[in-house]
C-alpha cells in the first residue's frame, strides 16, 4: 500500500513539474517575442526620427515664429 502511495506522489510530482516547465517555456517564447517586436518598433521609430530631423534641418530657413 505504501509503495502504491509513493508512486502515486511521485507521478503527481512529475505532472506538476512538467506543467511547471510548459508554463515557463511558454512564458519564455513569449518574452522573446515580445522582446523582438518592441526592438523593432524601437528601430522604426528611430529611424522616423531621424528623418523628420534631416527634414526640418533642410527646411530651416522656410520655418518662421
Amino acid at each position: 500500500m505504501i509503495k502504491y502511495i509513493s508512486l502515486y506522489r511521485n507521478q503527481l510530482k512529475g505532472d506538476i513539474m512538467e506543467k511547471i516547465y510548459k508554463t515557463m517555456r511558454d512564458t519564455g517564447a513569449g518574452s522573446i517575442a515580445l522582446g523582438i517586436v518592441i526592438l523593432v518598433a524601437g528601430i522604426t521609430v528611430g529611424i522616423i526620427s531621424i528623418i523628420n530631423g534631416t527634414i526640418l534641418l533642410k527646411r530651416k530657413n522656410e520655418l518662421t515664429f
